[in-house]
């Protein structure tokens, strides 16, 4: 594989909002993986933007399965769901920096400016399609495109553009994604090995970069994710 994007991206501070300091802190909390932001039925006092990292939004039903909701990470906003009580778990997959904005403070002070808020409702627009295109991915029947098409999403996401490779950082871990993806940890895992079987992905990283999935067939992948799941074609 040559030319493969790293995670320039990953590493930028989100400035898109541009808050109103005044009233917004500026200092960050900073947290290591791990580490549990707010807890499902909280009192919601704060909204929190990711400065940098990756965390995992879960929830518990009724008969105690753990969802996992999905995987925030720079430049999201945690924290907007729900009236009085947070209606996730927020939690660090990676060392993170977070901006923690009290919730009073974004009806009752000006923290954004006008071009402010049309960023902010953009990006819950881009949020809602997220969540969308989550639901469509459990319809997926094929568990190869199923995962074929979360990698790509998840390319999608890191990288403004690819060519046919691109190393993807995934600090979670496969039992996370797998329960994401609503399917066992070891299919999951079966699955990326037919894919390196099939040179889809880059069997070894070199310099074994903790976090990183190599995709070397970036083409190939795209055809598994729109349905066609034989890994022989």
């Amino acid at each position: 594989m040559e030319q493969i994007p790293l995670f320039d991206d990953l590493q930028k501070p989100s400035d898109r909002f541009g808050w109103n300091h005044k009233h917004v802190p500026e200092k960050l909390l900073t947290l290591s993986s791990g580490q549990t932001v707010f807890h499902e039925g909280n009192r919601r006092e704060f909204i929190f933007e990711v400065q940098s990292g990756t965390l995992k939004l879960s929830k518990v039903t009724e008969d105690g399965r753990q969802l996992i909701l999905g995987f925030p990470s720079t430049g999201d906003i945690i924290g907007l769901a729900g009236v009085t009580e947070y209606q996730h778990t927020a939690e660090t997959v990676s060392p993170a920096k977070l901006r923690p904005i009290v919730r009073w403070t974004m009806s009752g002070k000006p923290v954004l400016d006008q071009r402010g808020i049309v960023q902010l409702l953009d990006w819950i627009g881009v949020q809602q399609m997220a969540h969308e295109e989550h639901i469509s991915l459990l319809a997926i029947a094929h568990i190869n495109s199923r995962v074929a098409a979360f990698l790509m999403g998840t390319a999608r996401k890191q990288f403004s553009s690819t060519g046919n490779s691109a190393l993807l950082y995934l600090p979670m871990t496969q039992r996370d994604i797998a329960t994401y993806l609503a399917i066992a940890a070891e299919t999951y895992s079966r699955t990326l090995r037919k894919f390196r079987e099939a040179q889809i992905l880059q069997p070894q990283i070199s310099g074994n970069i903790s976090g990183a999935l190599a995709i070397a067939d970036m083409a190939r992948l795209q055809e598994i994710a729109c349905g066609n799941s034989n890994l022989n074609a």
